[in-house]
């Protein structure tokens, strides 16, 4: 998948020509380390795929699970449609009639600002622990049923074209109250995801991209294009009046004379700015970790959904080992405001030569969901596909899939399920 290389090479252009003034620590040791990482990931990619003949399974096998998956979305589908509206009533502030729900919706959009802050300064929200934790336990399902509902929408009866169409609805909706893009970018990377499979699927049995494969690309052009206005919308409304303020907290400067910037409109110029921010923060910080001590995390170190997790389970302080709360103490780079890359929460388990490790078994890990999604329709693959995808587009911020209560659990569970089931298989043909 040539396009993941070609996005982490952009990353790295923006980050030396974007609106940013970084000042990177020790150049020649970042540049050769985030050149190495990309090397990793291409060698664990090209290893498992480069050589393979991608043909379809016997058809029996991809019938087999064909017929799980439809039984699943049966299941998950209206349960995730219950699910939804739960959160969506949790971050609208329990607005219980139709009407609230629309104006606080709208307001939600017009100003996503307001919304945000008032929900961080909420003592509690409706549904309290219960719903947050039922969430949670009920993620591997309710995340599941969005990329294997979207890959088989066509096959779906219409009752369950219409749940599908509804909980994608109230997704998105309950992110659009929470004054919060990423819901809603998520699910334009599963529609990605699921969009590259299909095209797979297609062309092997049209031998060729087929119409809809074409009303598909548009159909995502135009969703990506709603989302990028209500992005800079919302970037705007962030940044009015709160550039210095940025700068002050990013121990930087905006290079309004930066090859990019010359380019953009002034209209548009908030929006790149922020976007670069989020692009490219997380790699100053990466730059700045050769510099702290490592303090070996053993395997919670690259998850905060699992480390927070452990630390209410024993009741200790375990960020504080991490590279995170290191930076913070040496460079006052904040832990908990500011994006550090997904190479730094790995290195704090592996250290950040490690991480060269890492990337290699995600190369591997990447090509393998791909080539078994597309030869077998493997239900586990399908998902795990499309967050590894969503991993491959926060490399530069964090370690998003991992650190989010939601798809974290949901790869866990899926990952472990994928093992046990290949453990199974190969036990049974011995």
């Amino acid at each position: 998948m040539y396009f993941a290389e070609a996005y982490l090479a952009f990353i790295a252009l923006f980050y030396l020509i974007g609106p940013w003034s970084w000042k990177t620590h020790d150049p020649a040791l970042f540049w050769t380390l985030i050149i190495l990482f990309q090397l990793a990931f291409g060698l664990g990619y090209w290893l498992r795929a480069g050589k393979t003949k991608i043909e379809p399974d016997l058809q029996e096998n991809r019938e087999k699970h064909e017929k799980k998956i439809m039984a699943f979305l049966r299941f998950a589908v209206p349960l995730n449609v219950i699910l939804q509206f739960l959160l969506l009533l949790r971050f609208s502030g329990s607005a219980f009639s139709a009407g609230a729900l629309w104006n606080g919706l709208m307001a939600s959009i017009d100003n996503p600002v307001d919304q945000y802050q008032t929900l961080r300064d909420a003592n509690l929200l409706w549904g309290g622990r219960l719903l947050s934790r039922l969430s949670t336990l009920c993620a591997p399902v309710i995340w599941a049923s969005f990329p294997l509902a979207f890959c088989y929408f066509g096959r779906l009866k219409f009752v369950y074209k219409l749940l599908t169409i509804l909980m994608t609805l109230l997704y998105v909706a309950s992110w659009l109250f929470r004054g919060q893009n990423k819901g809603v970018f998520d699910l334009l990377f599963i529609g990605i995801s699921v969009f590259l499979l299909n095209v797979g699927w297609s062309k092997w049995k049209n031998g060729k991209i087929t119409w809809k494969m074409r009303s598909a690309i548009g159909g995502l052009i135009v969703f990506g294009g709603i989302l990028i206005c209500y992005f800079t919308n919302n970037i705007n409304l962030r940044l009015k009046g709160y550039t210095s303020s940025l700068e002050n907290i990013l121990q930087t400067d905006i290079n309004y004379d930066s090859l990019i910037m010359r380019w953009v409109p002034e209209a548009w110029q908030n929006g790149v700015i922020f976007l670069g921010s989020y692009l490219t923060q997380g790699y100053y910080a990466f730059s700045m970790v050769p510099s702290v001590d490592w303090i070996p995390m053993w395997g919670c170190g690259n998850s905060y959904f699992l480390l927070s997790n452990l630390e209410s389970l024993f009741n200790t302080d375990l960020f504080q080992y991490s590279y995170q709360t290191g930076l913070e103490q040496e460079f006052g780079w904040p832990a908990m405001l500011l994006w550090h890359s997904m190479y730094t929460w790995w290195a704090n388990d592996v250290h950040y030569i490690g991480v060269i490790v890492i990337m290699f078994l995600f190369g591997y890990l990447f090509a393998y969901t791909w080539i078994e999604s597309l030869c077998s329709k493997n239900p586990f693959t399908i998902v795990l596909f499309s967050l590894l995808l969503i991993a491959i587009v926060y490399i530069p911020g964090n370690n998003q899939v991992l650190s989010h209560p939601s798809t974290g659990m949901t790869f866990y569970v899926v990952f472990l399920l994928l093992l046990f089931t290949r453990l199974n298989e190969r036990n049974s043909h011995e």
